[in-house]
């Protein structure tokens, strides 16, 4: 065996088909060091897949120097336990895979597990469509326990769209991230018929093909086609009026763009929170980032103290807490690690030094949770409603103010399980930075109307919220509609306990851990019932 510090990158040659690992020859040990995406890594290597040359390093003086080469990607192995365990016991096919990842590549940062983790086209979480929302899945979200949620998103709608203005001859698209079973979007289209308001397209953020499947039938599209994969891509929904066109996407980058004779009006409930996150720790004054590599110890990274006196390089970092059971699961052949250098991400996310120093103050032990991805795609929600005179609605959990800390976990049968057990079967979901994504968007209107002569033509869009949604929904109308529900003859006794009982829900257990964000385009054309301007459900601000 090989051990030593080492990194992968292109050879000194240039060539980026092989990777060279540069060091001194010492004894049966070859001591390594080189780069691997700006990281420093401690390990152990096989000697099967290497060689080594001695080439001149500088022509002037020949200095020879020995090069370790190999034409694969080198195995990242802490320094005790140079083999891998011999039998190891994996729970999921998808935990079989992530963990040769990480025993060949080396350690996964967090975004990558948990893209894998929901959205790998086989084994992933969103992959099996069937079972995964509602009462006898592994979670209910809002449209599931009252049909006032989507009813009253979609009344909001409509204010915005009686109150603002538009081109008369306008279409209507529905653009809805991430739609579940298509319970809410089922919804609103209900609600905006009964308020004869016409909606001429439906657009679906959705990567699943099982859980496209379940929105296809929810709805009831009719004529439908299908990609080469099978995936749905686009069908029709019968209707009295004016049938109404359904599209899918893979990712917001695929909608129809914007234009200004289509009013937009898109949600995205319970979207942002199973969007990948990157976490960091901070280490001996620095900031690390936190990643999952190959469980060498057996114990699953739950004796962080223990470990850490024998890694050296890729020490495991505290286990993301699990109330209902072992931090950590013992047997699983994962674990999480820290990066034992400044990556990438700490140092462009963090904007940190070269070395991720944190700033004082900063303690030992503090974790910060930075959703790029859901930055990103904010800004580019953002930009459609400088095109487009209408609307976003984004209800999620997490706090009104501050960045989330040691938020990621798993959730499977109503309550919190191990990130890294049943890789594939445990939805993976972490708190949403409203803070951020608040100044995403005041960050894209403030760069594209900052110059006056290519300004968009569309009126500046506003920004309402975060806001709890107990008060959101409250003021809405929720009470009146739910008590409408429960009056109407033909609730049964069941049905209407079940009315009130998921009223108290949304507003008392969700009211305030649940946040409404709002980003408002078409200019106000004077809006009916709220005093000095403001956006009805945002009315305190």
């Amino acid at each position: 065996m090989l051990r030593g510090l080492v990194a992968l990158g292109p050879n000194i040659h240039g060539n980026a088909s092989k990777k060279v690992l540069r060091g001194l020859t010492l004894r049966s040990q070859t001591l390594c060091q080189c780069i691997c995406r700006d990281r420093l890594w401690k390990g152990s290597f096989s000697t099967k897949n290497l060689h080594i040359r001695t080439f001149s390093s500088n022509d002037s003086d020949k200095k020879q120097e020995n090069v370790i080469y190999t034409d694969g990607v080198v195995g990242i192995e802490p320094f005790v336990n140079p083999t891998p365990p011999s039998t190891p016991t994996f729970s999921t096919p998808l935990q079989k895979h992530i963990y040769s990842l990480a025993l060949h590549r080396g350690p996964l940062p967090l975004p990558l597990f948990q893209s894998l983790a929901l959205h790998h086209p086989e084994h992933g979480y969103y992959s099996k469509g069937e079972g995964v929302i509602g009462a006898k899945g592994d979670f209910v979200t809002s449209p599931e326990i009252s049909q006032a949620f989507g009813e009253l998103l979609s009344c909001w709608f409509v204010h915005h769209y009686n109150t603002t203005s538009h081109p008369p001859t306008s279409t209507i698209r529905v653009i809805e991230l991430g739609p579940g079973k298509g319970t809410l979007m089922s919804d609103m289209l209900r609600t905006f018929s009964s308020l004869n308001v016409q909606v001429g397209e439906v657009a679906l953020v959705e990567v699943s093909k099982g859980m496209r499947e379940l929105q296809a039938t929810k709805l009831g599209i009719t004529d439908l086609e299908h990609d080469g994969d099978g995936k749905p891509t686009r069908g029709v929904i019968p209707s009295s009026s004016s049938p109404i066109n359904v599209t899918w996407h893979d990712t917001i980058h695929d909608l129809p763009n914007p234009e200004p004779a289509v009013v937009e009006y898109a949600v995205a409930q319970e979207f942002f929170d199973a969007l990948p996150v990157h976490q960091f720790r901070v280490e001996n004054g620095l900031w690390r980032e936190v990643m999952v590599g190959v469980n060498w110890e057996g114990k699953g990274g739950e004796d962080e103290e223990k470990n850490s006196q024998k890694f050296v390089g890729v020490k495991p970092a505290n286990p993301i807490p699990d109330s209902s059971s072992s931090p950590s699961t013992p047997s699983s052949p994962l674990t999480f690690c820290l990066s034992p250098t400044a990556t990438p991400a700490v140092k462009t996310l963090l904007k940190t030094d070269h070395h991720g120093t944190a700033p004082p103050g900063v303690s030992d032990g503090s974790v910060v949770e930075i959703g790029a991805e859901g930055y990103g795609i904010m800004e580019s929600l953002t930009t459609r409603f400088t095109r487009s005179p209408g609307a976003l609605l984004v209800v999620d959990y997490g706090p009104t103010e501050g960045v989330p800390g040691d938020t990621i976990r798993g959730f499977k049968e109503h309550k919190v399980e191990s990130l890294l057990g049943e890789v594939g079967e445990v939805d993976v979901t972490a708190d949403v930075d409203f803070t951020g994504l608040r100044k995403s968007a005041e960050r894209r209107i403030d760069l594209l109307y900052k110059n006056e002569e290519r300004k968009p033509e569309q009126p500046k869009p506003r920004i309402h919220g975060p806001v709890g949604q107990g008060k959101f929904l409250m003021e809405l109308g929720l009470g009146s509609r739910v008590q409408s529900i429960i009056e109407a003859p033909e609730t049964s006794k069941e049905d209407a306990n079940l009315a009130f009982q998921g009223m108290e829900k949304l507003v008392v257990e969700m009211g305030e851990r649940f946040q409404v964000l709002a980003i408002a385009g078409g200019g106000m054309k004077g809006v009916k019932g709220v005093a000095g301007g403001k956006m009805i459900g945002f009315s305190d601000e």
